[in-house]
């Protein structure tokens, strides 16, 4: 009898079939240049971030379906708003609807969501005092965008930044720009939090 029980939950265990979740982290270059095989190796994950990508073109580009999608995007839009001589507002405005019309996508090819907030720009870089409260602004905006929304969660950054002032931390950032390697630890401890 007790060889049977023991016979019995070895074939079963043999039997069960592992559940696969499809994770996808998709993205500007902070998640092109994040290696989810080395910070999260036990997770099943493919990374399709690429540098420079901008809201409408992931929106517009997003063929991937799968359980959970992680995204992190937007300072390509904030900079090229900029530089383009659009008011603040105007750039936030743009974040926000382009980021509602990108939500809509995520959700018909994604169980659940993890929107992680736009990161901002560490002090040393050009003009990053105008450039705080426009990212302080749209990451509002996203907060506001996905808080009726069952399936998707806002990924809060402020470990990484100094909140008072609203920019990277100089300790987590390469080039005032990207995340370094203690950035990316950092980074990778804040999405397992989240996407458990």
């Amino acid at each position: 009898m007790r060889w049977t029980i023991l016979l019995l939950l070895t074939f079963l265990v043999a039997c069960k079939k592992e559940k696969h979740t499809s994770i996808y982290m998709m993205g500007d270059s902070h998640i092109a240049r994040f290696d989810n095989r080395y910070w999260l190796p036990t997770w099943q994950m493919q990374n399709i971030g690429v540098g420079g990508m901008k809201i409408l073109e992931l929106e517009n580009n997003l063929e991937e379906k799968g359980d959970i999608g992680i995204v992190e995007i937007g300072t390509n839009d904030i900079l090229a708003g900029i530089q383009s001589g659009m008011p603040d507002t105007s750039v936030i405005n743009m974040i926000t609807k382009d980021y509602r019309n990108l939500l809509t996508k995520l959700q018909n090819n994604f169980k659940k969501i993890f929107i992680i907030e736009i990161l901002p720009p560490a002090k040393g870089y050009k003009n990053y005092s105008s450039l705080a409260k426009i990212y302080k602004a749209s990451n509002e905006g996203l907060k506001n965008l996905v808080q009726n929304n069952s399936n998707v969660i806002l990924v809060e950054i402020g470990s990484l930044i100094d909140e008072d002032e609203y920019y990277l931390a100089d300790r987590y950032s390469m080039d005032n720009l990207h995340l370094s390697y203690k950035g990316y630890d950092r980074f990778s401890q804040i999405i397992a939090r989240y996407v458990r």
